[in-house]
């Protein structure tokens, strides 16, 4: 061995001693694997304003990266305006380690595998001022305590008038980790044996006079149908959506068929588009004057869908002609 090397030799086997004793105080530092499951519970549910449940057998591990290995379940989290329950038996939590050392909880990712997810029938009349749609959203994704959110292989209860809808094999990444309140997400689900590709950034909110706003992008690509809506959210009155909004159907009487519609097989409703800037307010999508195209047929004027059980059409439209 040369002289000039013996230094970098002695130097990483400090470095390596350093490691291995660092790695035999960090459970002392942080507590055993109960008491840092318990940090982890208390953030979480402090996030999310439900009850979080880590249940076991739980790993905790602290190499490579600290993490907790085991089942998951939320309940009621009020400020998931959405959410009425969350449960899977495989979900890792990889913490931040410098953050940990701080004696600071900070999720840089949460994953959970096969998750069964369970939406709300609807929201509470009675709301504390924190828990309004303006603070949620104000509050939610800026310094977040996760930073990534990451959904394998889920299934999706949801709630309609006439029973339940299940989604399946829902797979997603929401990441939130700029601590701005800005989220980018993109992601699949399996609706009516139907699959659906997302993706949806949004950035933070911002103060208006008529209450917070929030940028938006929202892509939905699958065969029956596939639309691009770029605008704005806001939450003063319940929901509303103001976008440049296009839709693209290659058969439009499939893809109604599809959405619950029942219609009887036929040469029209074939090719449909729509393009313009729309409204979503309730449960009502408005173009005020937009542009539309069906097979061949070219119209502008006003057009409000509303979808349900017996979903409703009122429009004003002028045609060009009629083919």
């Amino acid at each position: 061995m040369k002289p000039r090397q013996l230094p970098w030799k002695w130097l990483l086997l400090g470095l390596i001693a350093i490691l291995l004793v660092g790695l035999a105080i960090l459970p002392r530092e942080f507590g055993n694997s109960s008491q840092l499951a318990e940090r982890v519970t208390q953030a979480l549910s402090a996030w999310t304003g439900g009850e979080v449940k880590l249940t076991g057998p739980l790993a905790v591990r602290y190499f490579p990266d600290a993490s907790i290995k085991g089942g998951f379940e939320l309940n009621n989290p009020s400020r998931l305006p959405l959410v009425q329950s969350i449960s899977t038996r495989q979900a890792k939590i990889s913490l931040d380690l410098a953050a940990l050392m701080l004696g600071h909880i900070s999720v840089d990712a949460l994953r959970l595998i096969r998750p069964e997810i369970t939406l709300k029938t609807g929201t509470s009349q009675h709301t504390a001022p924190d828990e309004t749609p303006q603070a949620l959203i104000a509050n939610l994704l800026a310094g977040a305590p996760v930073g990534v959110v990451r959904v394998r292989d889920g299934t999706i209860n949801l709630p309609t008038a006439s029973g339940t809808e299940t989604i399946t094999k829902f797979d997603a990444r929401f990441d939130a980790s700029s601590g701005s309140g800005a989220l980018s997400s993109f992601g699949s689900f399996l609706l009516r044996n139907e699959t659906v590709r997302f993706a949806l950034d949004s950035g933070g909110p911002s103060d208006t006079a008529n209450g917070p706003t929030v940028p938006v992008s929202l892509t939905l690509t699958s065969t029956p149908v596939a639309a691009k809506a770029t605008g704005t959210a806001s939450f003063a009155n319940g929901l509303q959506l103001d976008a440049d909004v296009q839709v693209d159907m290659g058969n439009a009487r499939r893809f109604l068929q599809w959405a619950g519609i029942p219609l009887p097989e036929g040469q029209s409703l074939q090719e449909l588009s729509a393009t313009g800037i729309a409204h979503w307010k309730g449960s009502t999508l408005t173009f005020d004057d937009g542009s539309f195209t069906l097979d061949g047929n070219t119209a502008v004027g006003l057009l409000a869908v509303t979808p349900g059980e017996r979903p409703r059409v009122e429009g004003t439209l002028a045609f060009e002609r009629l083919v």
